[in-house]
C-alpha cells in the first residue's frame, strides 16, 4: 500500500505540472493573439509561483491517501502550514511586480508631454516598495505562527510591530524620518521621475526615488544621493513641476 501511495503522489504531481503547463500555454497563446502586453507581463511573473502552488495542492491532496501514522500526518500538516504562507507571499509579490511593470510599460516618459506618465511611475515605484516590505513582513510572521515552538514569536512580532517601531525610533530617527517622508512623497509629489531639479547647487534629473533616498543624475553623469526628507524640509528648484 505504501508503494501504491507514493506512486499516487508522484502521479498527482505530474498531473498538476501538466495541467499548469497546458493552462499557461493556452493563456500565452491567447495573449499573443490579442497583442496585450499586460497579460504577457502577468503570465511571465505568475508562472513560477503558481507552478509551486499547484505542486503543493497536489501533494496536500495525495498525501491524505497514504497509510501514514498519526505523527507523520501531523508533521506533514505542520510543514504545509509553514510553506503555504511562503507561496502565498511569493504569489503576492509576483502580482505586485507585474502590476508595477504593467504601469511602467504603459506610461512612456520619453514623450514631450509626459507629466501624467512621470506622476504614475513615481507613485507606483514608491507604493510598490512599501507593499513589498509589508508582504515580506506578514509572510515571515505567518511562517513563524505556523511553527508551534515559535508561534508566540510570530504573534508577538505582529502585535508589537508598532511598539517596536516606537522603541527604536530614538536610535533610528533619521531612517524612520526618511521612510515616512518617502510615503508622504508618494502622495504629495514634490518631485517625480525625470523631473529637472537644482539641489545642493547641482543641476540634474530625478533618476530614481527610493523609500529613504533619491538619486539625482547630474548633468555630467555624476549621481547625487539625497535623503528623501530633504525634498520636504528644504527649498529646491523644480524646473519641470508643470
Amino acid at each position: 500500500p505504501m508503494i501504491l501511495g507514493l506512486l499516487a503522489v508522484a502521479i498527482s504531481i505530474i498531473v498538476a505540472l501538466i495541467a499548469h503547463t497546458i493552462v499557461f500555454g493556452i493563456a500565452r497563446r491567447l495573449s499573443r493573439r490579442s497583442g496585450s502586453k499586460v497579460s504577457g507581463i502577468f503570465l511571465s511573473k505568475l508562472a513560477a509561483p503558481t507552478r509551486w502552488i499547484a505542486i503543493a495542492i497536489a501533494l496536500n491532496l495525495s498525501l491524505r491517501s497514504l497509510p501514514l501514522a498519526e505523527d507523520s500526518i501531523l508533521a506533514f500538516q505542520q510543514l504545509a502550514a509553514f510553506i503555504l504562507p511562503l507561496f502565498v507571499g511569493w504569489f503576492a509579490l509576483a502580482c505586485l511586480g507585474a502590476t508595477q511593470e504593467m504601469i511602467v510599460a504603459q506610461e512612456d516618459i520619453s514623450q514631450p508631454n509626459n507629466l501624467a506618465a512621470r506622476r504614475k511611475r513615481t507613485r507606483i515605484g514608491i507604493l510598490s516598495r512599501i507593499g513589498a516590505f509589508a508582504i515580506i513582513f506578514l509572510t515571515v510572521c505567518m511562517m513563524l505562527i505556523a511553527i508551534p515552538g515559535v508561534r508566540s514569536v510570530g504573534v508577538t512580532l505582529m502585535a508589537s510591530a508598532g511598539l517596536a517601531g516606537l522603541a527604536v525610533g530614538a536610535a533610528a530617527q533619521p531612517a524612520l524620518k526618511n521612510l515616512i517622508a518617502g510615503i508622504q512623497m508618494a502622495f504629495s509629489e514634490p518631485i517625480r521621475i525625470d523631473d529637472v531639479v537644482i539641489i545642493e547647487g547641482e543641476w540634474g534629473r530625478i533618476e530614481e526615488i527610493r523609500l529613504t533616498y533619491v538619486v539625482v543624475k547630474i548633468w555630467d553623469e555624476r549621481r547625487l544621493i539625497v535623503p528623501v526628507a530633504q525634498f520636504l524640509e528644504r527649498p529646491f528648484q523644480n524646473w519641470t513641476r508643470e
